[in-house]
């Protein structure tokens, strides 16, 4: 791979076009028998998902929510327990140990964990906040600022949003980023 070529975020559209026969059969047919709330196909998939897992059982439920909820009940995990959590896009060092929830766009390090700054959604460090306290990443030109103390969101695109097709795969090293930093500093630092 050349360096122009980057590396897709995220390809969703590939395997599903490789699966697209059998996915859309297995559709229609839940579809038709109304086969999405238990019933067979749901004991099926259930039996199936064991199996592939090498385990006795498997529970199909209707949301991620629901997953966690039962994970952390297998668990043991009770009312009054502590429970820490890492946020959406948060970046936790090597050797980090985690005692406490983490922010969305966190970057974390040490041991105890601390954080040491924002990332953005693309992964890299945001730098010094301007006179409105906000904060851009050097990829994409995005914005982001701490509306709370401890909180920071996405200005320009909603956290919940895929990325644009234009920016969702890197055009630029991290490295390449660094140096343009660097140059843009150099140059700041001989107008003064």
């Amino acid at each position: 791979m050349n360096s122009s070529q980057g590396i897709p975020f995220l390809d969703l559209v590939t395997p599903h076009v490789e699966l697209e026969q059998e996915l859309t059969a297995v559709f229609q047919q839940a579809i038709r028998s109304a086969g999405f709330i238990g019933g067979p196909m749901v004991e099926n998939f259930e039996k199936a998902f064991a199996a592939f897992c090498d385990s006795r059982h498997s529970v199909a439920v209707n949301s991620g929510t629901d997953a966690l909820r039962f994970a952390l009940m297998t668990a043991g995990v009770r009312s009054g327990d502590v429970v820490v959590t890492v946020g959406r896009y948060a970046f936790v060092g090597a050797g980090a140990v985690v005692t406490r929830n983490v922010p969305d766009f966190a970057l974390v390090i040490g041991n105890p964990a601390r954080q040491a700054g924002w990332m953005s959604r693309h992964g890299h460090k945001l730098e010094s906040p301007d006179a409105e306290g906000i904060l851009r990443c050097p990829e994409t030109g995005y914005r982001y600022q701490e509306v709370t103390p401890g909180v920071l969101r996405c200005l320009d695109l909603d956290e919940e949003a895929a990325l644009p097709a234009d920016i969702s795969v890197g055009s630029k090293s991290y490295r390449q980023i660094k140096e343009e930093a660097n140059t843009r500093h150099e140059y700041s630092i001989t107008r003064s």
